[in-house]
């Protein structure tokens, strides 16, 4: 009986370290991607991803060979909104030690920019008037409505970093609500996510 007993808490401690052991292998793989980004001394644009499509009477002929436009902005200049991403991300970058290259990167970073024009439109109580009756019917209180309109923009900025493989190591993501054609403060919210890398130790 003992015997039993011996060899059954043994198999649950081998079972309990199995466990344990996978955890821990677990974490290790999900730092690893923090641990390639640290360790990066390079990085690149990722450029084999899709044009996307310019709003308004854009044509493809104004597109200069080579580029890809990752703006969606139907009320502004996306050409401009998407120059000044990468100009931005760069800057960032290289605050924290890593060299643009043009080919053979460590690290293949891409970004998209969405402003989606959205209305939302409000009615309320303008003013009321008493109206007399001049006769024996009752009299009344009439009110105006009056419906207001506001325009805004859904902002959502994904940044994320890959391996030439193409698989993400990193992302992250910046959504919120702006009143239409205000200013969006684009390099403060890029240097926001940037600033969240883990630094280079090329440094």
């Amino acid at each position: 009986m003992w015997h039993a007993v011996r060899l059954l808490a043994i198999a649950l401690m081998i079972f309990a370290l199995g466990c344990v052991s996978s955890s821990v292998r677990g974490t290790a793989d999900r730092e690893t991607d923090l641990d390639r980004i640290s360790r990066a001394r390079t990085w690149a644009f990722l450029r084999n991803d899709p044009p996307i499509d310019m709003p308004g009477n854009y044509t493809s002929n104004n597109v200069s060979s080579g580029s890809t436009y990752r703006v969606t902005s139907p009320l502004r200049d996306a050409s401009a909104l998407d120059a000044d991403i990468a100009r931005y991300i760069e800057s960032a970058l290289n605050t924290l030690g890593f060299e643009h290259v043009e080919h053979e990167a460590d690290l293949y970073v891409n970004y998209r920019l969405i402003l989606q024009p959205r209305a939302e439109l409000v009615e309320g109580n303008f003013s009321q008037r008493f109206l007399a009756s001049l006769s024996h019917s009752p009299s009344y209180i009439i009110e105006s409505t009056e419906i207001t309109r506001t325009d805004y923009e859904d902002l959502n900025l994904i940044i994320d970093l890959r391996e030439r493989r193409g698989r993400t190591l990193w992302r992250r993501e910046v959504k919120l609500r702006l009143r239409a054609l205000d200013s969006i403060g684009l390099q403060a919210r890029v240097d926001d996510l940037i600033e969240r890398l883990p630094h280079s130790r090329a440094r």
